[in-house]
C-alpha cells in the first residue's frame, strides 16, 4: 500500500482498523519492534507509521531535501539502511552531503559516516516522519524515511551523543502539521534512457566488454529495457553466471577466515542496494553470528545482517572497474528481481582488484 496516500482516509478516524490491530499486537509482544509487528500485520512499516499519525507523537515531515543538509548538525546518530535482504547499521556523524552526478536522471545526495558510504537516491523517497516513543532515551527518537509502498529505506535514530538541541530544531523546522497527506515527491522518478536496439546475446556480450566505464555501461542497461537481472541473464558466461544464492554467506566465511595479515587479508565492499539507497561498507568482515535464517558480519564501526530466506538469485559478474582494470562481483536478488546485496573487492585509481578475492569469487558455484 502507498502509505502517503492512506493518510488521506486515516484522517480523523479514531478507531482506525490497522491502528487497533498495531495496538493489540503491541500489547502482546511490546519487545518485538517494528519489524516483527509489521510482519506479523503483513504491512509495510510506512503503513503502520502512518496509521499513526494524529494519534501518537509521529509527525509527517516536508523538504527532505533540506533535511538532509541538517542532518550533520545532529552530530552522533545512528543510520540503518533497509532492504528485503537485509540491513546495515552503524553510528557517526553524517558529513556534508555532496550531489549525485553520475546519472541525470536521480535526484541523489552522497555522505560519509565513518567508512561507511550512502548514496541517498531521493526521487524515489515518497514520505518520512518524526517518531518519538515513551520514555525519555534518545533512542525514543527517530526519523524515518519510506518509498511509495510503505517500505522503510533510511532510519536515523538518537543516540548518546546526538544534539538533540539541533534534533528538536530540525523537527520544529520540518514536521508538516498541516499537509500531512503531501508526499515528498509527488512525481514518480526520473527514467533512465530506454529504447535502444535489443541485442543479440553475442552482440551484448561484445557491447558489455567494449565499454569503457560504468556510465557507458549504464546507458547500455537502459537501452536494453533496464532490467538488469534480464540483461546480465542474457550475457555469456564469461561476464555474467548463476550460482547459488548461499554463495554470498559462503564468501563472507572465506574473507573472515583469511590470516590477519593485512597483506593476506584484503578489502572487501558490501553493498545493499535499494531503489532509494545505497549502503557501502569497505574492510575486513568480522564474524558477529548467525541463525537459522539470519547471518551477521561486522564491519569497521558498522555491521550488517542478511536475511538468508529472501536471497532468490545470484550471480558472478565482471563489470569495468571505478579504478585500474574490471571488477569482480558476487550480486544477489531478491524475489522480485531487484538487485539487493553485492561484494566485490576494494579497488581504486591505482590498484586492480585483489587476486586473492577475485579468485574466491570466481571459485562460487
Amino acid at each position: 500500500m502507498n502509505a502517503q496516500v492512506e493518510l488521506l482516509h486515516h484522517k480523523g478516524m479514531k478507531n482506525h482498523p490497522l491502528y487497533l490491530a498495531l495496538k493489540g499486537v503491541r500489547e502482546a509482544h511490546p519487545k518485538a519492534g517494528m519489524r516483527a509487528w509489521s510482519q506479523w500485520l503483513a504491512t509495510p512499516e510506512g503503513e503502520i507509521q502512518a496509521s499513526r499519525v494524529g494519534r501518537e507523537k509521529v509527525w509527517p515531515l516536508q523538504d527532505v531535501f533540506s533535511i538532509c543538509y541538517r542532518l550533520a548538525a545532529l552530530k552522533q546518530v545512528e543510520v540503518c539502511t533497509v532492504n528485503a535482504c537485509g540491513w546495515h547499521v552503524s553510528r557517526g556523524q553524517f558529513s556534508a552531503p555532496d550531489l549525485y552526478l553520475d546519472d541525470p536522471h536521480r535526484l541523489g545526495l552522497q555522505f560519509r559516516l565513518g567508512q561507511r558510504r550512502l548514496l541517498l537516491m531521493l526521487d524515489h523517497w515518497y514520505w518520512g516522519c518524526a517518531v518519538e516513543e515513551a520514555g525519555e532515551q534518545p533512542q525514543n527518537l527517530s526519523l524515518q524515511f519510506f518509498d511509495r509502498q510503505g517500505h522503510l529505506l533510511l532510519k536515523v535514530q538518537a543516540v548518546e551523543g546526538t544534539d538533540l538541541d539541533a534534533w528538536a530544531s530540525l523537527v520544529d523546522a520540518f514536521a508538516d502539521y498541516q499537509n500531512a497527506s503531501r508526499p515528498l515527491f509527488a512525481a514518480t522518478a526520473g527514467q533512465a534512457e530506454t529504447g535502444g536496439e535489443v541485442l543479440d546475446p553475442e552482440a551484448l556480450s561484445l557491447a558489455w566488454r567494449r565499454a569503457p566505464d560504468r556510465t557507458v555501461l549504464n546507458r547500455l542497461i537502459g537501452q536494453q529495457g533496464g532490467d538488469y537481472l534480464a540483461v546480465i541473464s542474457r550475457l555469456d558466461v564469461g561476464l555474467a553466471r548463476g550460482v547459488a544464492p548461499s554463495s554470498l554467506q559462503h564468501l563472507l566465511r572465506q574473507v573472515i577466515q583469511l590470516p590477519s595479515n593485512p597483506n593476506h587479508r584484503p578489502q572487501l565492499v558490501f553493498n545493499l542496494v535499494s531503489q532509494g539507497c545505497q549502503s557501502t561498507l569497505t574492510g575486513q568482515p568480522i564474524r558477529l553470528g548467525s541463525t537459522q535464517d539470519r547471518d551477521c558480519s561486522g564491519w569497521s564501526g558498522a555491521s550488517a545482517c542478511v536475511l538468508l530466506s529472501q536471497l532468490d538469485q545470484a550471480f558472478v559478474v565482471r563489470k569495468p572497474g571505478a579504478g585500474a582494470g574490471w571488477q569482480t562481483y558476487l550480486e544477489v536478488f531478491d524475489a522480485w528481481g531487484r538487485l539487493a546485496l553485492s561484494l566485490t573487492p576494494s579497488i581504486d585509481s591505482k590498484q586492480a582488484e585483489s587476486l586473492v578475492l577475485r579468485d574466491m569469487i570466481n571459485s562460487l558455484t
